[in-house]
């Protein structure tokens, strides 16, 4: 997978793009989606940030880790509600 960034006001590749792999040869990673945080107050309070202590994880699949974010995501999920897909 290629990754791109904007440098100087230009895109651009972000690595040696004639060595990239494809998609499905990429090492599986996963994506934090902020779907659920489940910590305790006081430890919270004491170290500022949901990270601290025990850290598990929950893998969800995508379309069930959706996140609306931006108008273009509510512009997605208009689309889909007008088609009635059935995912």
């Amino acid at each position: 997978m290629l990754i791109w960034k904007k440098i100087k006001g230009k895109i651009k590749a972000d690595h040696n793009y004639k060595n990239r792999l494809p998609r499905q040869k990429l090492e599986k990673k996963y994506l934090e989606n902020g779907s659920i945080y489940i910590f305790k107050k006081k430890l919270f309070l004491k170290k500022r940030t949901l990270f601290a202590g025990k850290v598990g994880t929950f893998v969800m699949k995508k379309i069930e880790s959706f996140q609306l974010d931006d108008l273009e995501d509510k512009e997605i999920i208009n689309y889909l509600m007008s088609k009635k897909t059935k995912l």
